[in-house]
């Protein structure tokens, strides 16, 4: 039996105005984020096939940690801003 013990998400964000949008994509499924930051703290809401997503995020250094919410499931995210562009690698990891 070959199973992955995790399963990756890549995104691509871009801030427009005050809001962070984000495009994901991991095994053929699509997740899009609206983000918001209040004070230092990011909130993000996602959308993936009728499952909703709520992440959490804080900014160590230059590097942003979200912790993210699904069903059960735990996601943990680490983003790195490449010039204007925030690239974000989603971790999950199944109960």
């Amino acid at each position: 039996m070959t199973r992955a013990s995790e399963t990756q998400t890549v995104c691509l964000c871009t801030r427009v105005e005050k809001v962070t949008v984000c495009l994901c994509t991991r095994v053929e499924k699509v997740t899009v984020c609206l983000c918001t930051r209040v004070e230092k703290v990011t909130v993000c809401l996602c959308t993936r096939v009728e499952k909703v997503t709520v992440c959490l995020c804080t900014r160590v250094e230059k590097v942003t940690v979200c912790l993210c919410t699904r069903v059960e499931k735990v996601t943990v995210c680490l983003c790195t801003r490449v010039e204007k562009v925030t690239v974000c690698l989603y971790v999950f990891f199944p109960k």
